[in-house]
């Protein structure tokens, strides 16, 4: 097994040195940015629903046009 394996292994049994190593990393303003930067790029905005919406919207008008003729 190697190391890191051997590692999440250990954070699974101990759960409270888990969160301590959790609370050590949230409490880092670098570490933390860089969290969140990775969270925000997961996250549809309203913005993309918009452009979503759009495109949509003109896919239907186009299968509409054509089914019209």
């Amino acid at each position: 097994m190697s190391s890191a394996a051997e590692i999440v292994e250990m954070f699974e049994e101990d759960r409270s040195a888990l969160k301590r190593l959790v609370k050590l990393i949230v409490t880092e303003p670098e570490l933390r940015l860089i969290i969140v930067e990775a969270a925000l790029r997961e996250i549809t905005t309203k913005q993309d629903l918009e452009k979503h919406h759009t495109m949509t919207k003109k896919e239907i008008e186009k299968y509409y046009q054509a089914y019209k003729q």
